[in-house]
Parts: C-alpha cells; structure tokens; sequence
C-alpha cells in the first residue's frame, strides 16, 4: 500500500525540502512536492508592508529557537535527524520507514 501524505515537520533550514526532492528520485515514482513556499511565493511582497510578513532571511540560531514550538504536542510515526543525515540518505530512511509500515 503507498501512502497518501508524507508529511515533513521540522524547524527552518532543518532540510525538509531536500528531502522532499530526494524522495521521488529514491522512489522511483513521482511524487508531488507541496511547500508552504509555494503558497507564498504567490503573494505580492511588494504591497505587503507589515515587516513581519515580508520575507527575510534565516537568523543564525532559527532552528534552535524554533525547536520546541514546532514539535510541542506533537506525535510523529518516525524521525530523521538531518544533522547525521544527508538528504538521499534522509530519504532512503523515509522509505524504509514506509515500507516497513506496509509490510
């Protein structure tokens, strides 16, 4: 049985989106890659004046920072840290994980 959803949580810069493009290469299938990215890039940045809706760069520590707020109540099936793990290596995880799961 595959999947419907693959869903990648993780703070700013943790490599979700790197492991997103690795999973359909890994798979062998195409998969549909959809980021909150793609929602805001269909905004216009330029009529938004409030600063905390503009886009800005990632501050050092972001990740740290985000940690708790991001995983707090959460309860997830299984976990890849991305410190130890490259993004094909991330995937390769993932799917393993699945596959296990269908078995």
């Amino acid at each position: 049985m595959n999947p419907d959803v693959i869903l990648l949580n993780g703070t700013s810069s943790a490599g979700k989106t790197s492991r997103a493009r690795a999973l359909p290469q890994r798979a062998g299938i195409p998969l549909y890659h959809l980021s909150p990215d793609t929602f805001t890039a269909m905004f216009r940045w330029e009529a938004i004046t409030a600063p905390a809706r503009r886009p800005r760069r990632h501050a050092p520590g972001l990740a740290e920072r985000q940690w708790a707020r991001v995983h707090r109540n959460q309860t997830h099936d299984f976990g890849v840290d991305t410190s130890l793990a490259g993004p094909d290596e991330g995937a390769g995880r993932i799917l393993a994980f699945i596959h296990r799961r269908a078995a």
